[in-house]
């Protein structure tokens, strides 16, 4: 039976992050993905310069397919909206990649240090413990065993490592479908968003320009079917949309409940979506997960190395996630939960009070108080938003 030090099952992002840090720390690394190729989950594909510079792999015209300036959110009625650019705020540069190439260059990196990668294997289920795993692998060779020492679960939001070993009782997703359309009548620097019961209840519905007519167009919803929202929103935009044509479509559950309350055992960790690492008022989970990725390989190889792979060990993991993307995702839980009781009505309200840095804080989990301190000044919302912001647990 083959044996590794570590055996990360998935290669999205945290995957391959994790492979590449753990490698790198000298660790013999297996990467087990169940898909053909990498990047098969729909995704918008929008992605932050701070990202890239954490992956470590720098921009390239290989996966970056167009670089956008202004960010746009349209309230229900659409006779209001936020805009802002990178020139307006400082929200540094931002991309739309090509998640499949992206996901390449990353595993790229992470061959070169070591790590294996094995696609069409999925695990199929695993069983022992600490420093004796052992993974049932399927696919193309048949089914087979390898061991393991420590486990590095980053296998999406179906992940068969959390739901197996890890209490996922308060774990949400909301349901997106995406198409992506060409030719589109868009402005191709812009990202636009669009809010409202009607267009996308508990969600949102969104269009991210590709470049060259090229846009990924999706919704995410709960309650109603996406799909059918999605097709009824595109009808909406004859002057958009009419004449594209469908070249990709797809469909994914997001987490939108914040991370899980423990993402460690022993001789077991998951990143990513398996583990809740999503900003939840967004559903933006790609940086978040090469951060969380990065932070597992690197513990997972220092653990390795000094004989101890217990729980209490590997929580460095945790706390150093935590230090950060832990109170991001926390205090994003927080806004959801205060803006989703919020009527059309409020939203509409809402477009002309807010300013584009108050946008930036609510939509990244940043600095949430100070949203609040400015609400507390307008008479409708300081009850109904700001001291919800401010006292009610995330």
């Amino acid at each position: 039976m083959e044996r590794f030090d570590v055996a990360i099952i998935g290669a999205g992002p945290a995957g391959c992050t994790a492979a590449r840090k753990a490698a790198l720390g000298g660790a013999r690394v297996l990467v087990l993905e169940k898909e053909d190729g990498l990047g098969k989950r729909v995704c918008g594909e929008a992605i932050s310069e701070g990202a890239l510079e954490d992956a470590g792999i720098g921009r390239s015209s290989d996966f970056i397919s167009n670089e956008i300036e202004r960010v746009r959110i349209h309230a229900p009625d659409r006779s209001k909206f936020i805009e802002f650019s990178r020139k307006d705020v400082d929200m540094g540069a931002g991309f739309i990649i090509r998640k499949d190439a992206f996901l390449e260059r990353m595993a790229e990196a992470a061959i070169k240090e070591g790590a294996e990668f094995r696609l069409r294997s999925p695990a199929l289920d695993v069983s022992g413990g600490a420093w004796d795993w052992r993974i049932r692998v399927g696919g193309d060779r048949g089914t087979y065993e390898v061991a393991a020492n420590l486990i590095i679960g980053c296998d999406g939001a179906n992940s068969m490592i959390a739901k197996k070993f890890f209490d996922r009782s308060c774990y949400m997703v909301i349901g997106c479908v995406q198409y992506t359309l060409c030719p589109c009548s868009i402005e191709e620097d812009t990202i636009e968003f669009f809010l409202g019961r009607e267009v996308a209840p508990g969600g949102y519905a969104w269009i991210f320009p590709k470049g060259g007519g090229v846009a990924n167009v999706g919704l995410g919803s709960r309650g109603k079917p996406a799909k059918e929202l999605l097709e009824r929103f595109l009808k909406s935009f004859p002057d958009k949309f009419s004449g594209s044509k469908r070249i990709k479509e797809g469909a994914a559950p997001v987490p939108i409940s914040g991370q899980l309350k423990s993402v460690v055992r022993d001789g077991l960790m998951i990143c990513g979506d398996s583990a809740g690492q999503v900003i939840p008022l967004t559903g933006a989970g790609i940086h978040s997960s090469i951060v969380a990725g990065s932070i597992a390989g690197e513990v997972a190889s220092r653990a390795l190395r000094e004989g101890d792979i217990g729980a209490g060990r590997l929580s460095e993991y945790e706390a150093e996630f935590g230090k950060v993307w832990g109170r991001r995702i926390s205090r994003s839980l927080r806004a959801l939960r205060v803006l989703e009781s919020l009527s059309d009505d409020d939203l509409n309200e809402l477009a002309g009070i807010l300013k584009a840095e108050d946008v930036l804080d609510l939509a990244n989990g940043l600095n949430v108080e100070r949203v609040a301190k400015y609400l507390l000044r307008h008479p409708v919302f300081a009850a109904k938003i700001a001291n919800k912001l401010l006292f009610q647990r995330g």
